[in-house]
């Protein structure tokens, strides 16, 4: 990708989390996580899939679903309405002791661009990617709410099945 003085410049420095805060009508508030690799651009873990099409692989258990790692300006993934309004960019301060150097962040994200994953809310998400990029640990802690998350919302959708199912017994 070639340098573009009309770019958006990204908030941090080379190596650091981005976190895109965005708001969902069905989801809330959650965060995309990338790696700011230049001034311009990141790396991440993405799908085109809207976001309706996302929430019902969740509730499928998030299988057949496929992402890739892929570089995108910072601009495009922070005007990305796609997945929900952007709420905002911040730059995660956490853990900064325990991760490696900028250049081996930027190394290891890299070195994954093009791979694809199948999508799984606990377990192959943004956050993931990005954790083991900067710490080498493959963990989510959003993944681990979303689980939690997803069940409470496969009981609602079980009951107001239930509820359909019974007002169209009772009325068919």
């Amino acid at each position: 990708m070639a340098q573009n003085r009309s770019l958006m410049k990204c908030p941090g420095k080379k190596g650091d989390i981005l976190m895109f805060k965005r708001k969902h009508w069905i989801l809330g508030t959650y965060n995309h996580v990338a790696i700011q690799v230049t001034d311009t651009e990141v790396i991440h873990v993405y799908s085109d899939t809207a976001l309706s099409e996302w929430f019902a692989g969740i509730l499928s258990g998030g299988i057949g679903e496929t992402v890739k790692v892929r570089k995108d300006y910072y601009q495009k993934v922070k005007n990305d309405v796609i997945k929900g309004n952007n709420e905002g960019v911040e730059v995660d301060e956490r853990r900064r002791e325990l991760r490696f150097s900028a250049n081996e962040i930027v190394r290891r994200a890299t070195a994954q661009l093009g791979e694809t994953w199948i999508y799984k809310p606990r377990s192959h998400n943004c956050e993931n990617f990005v954790n083991i990029c900067v710490y080498g640990k493959d963990e989510s802690e959003q993944g681990e709410a979303a689980t939690g998350n997803r069940n409470v919302i496969v009981v609602l959708l079980a009951l107001a099945a239930g509820v359909v199912y019974g007002v169209t017994e009772y009325t068919g």
